[in-house]
């Protein structure tokens, strides 16, 4: 088990006062956490945004992502 997965069941211990089994884990993590779009995202920069500051066409940008 990952050092995320095990952090997620130990906080879901203290407030749910309820286990969480791995595949519950599983199926609300998503595998593409840490791809490009989502980091991105998580930062303030959405396509749009990432086009008009490279002068671009957000199709360009999505092709990139």
């Amino acid at each position: 088990m990952c050092e995320d997965h095990a952090r997620i069941f130990a906080m879901v211990r203290v407030r749910a006062k309820r286990t969480v089994t791995a595949a519950v884990v599983k199926a609300v993590l998503s595998r593409q956490l840490d791809d490009m779009e989502p980091r991105l995202t998580r930062h303030g920069y959405d396509v749009r945004s990432i086009a008009d500051e490279f002068r671009v066409k957000p199709a360009d940008v999505r092709l990139f992502l």
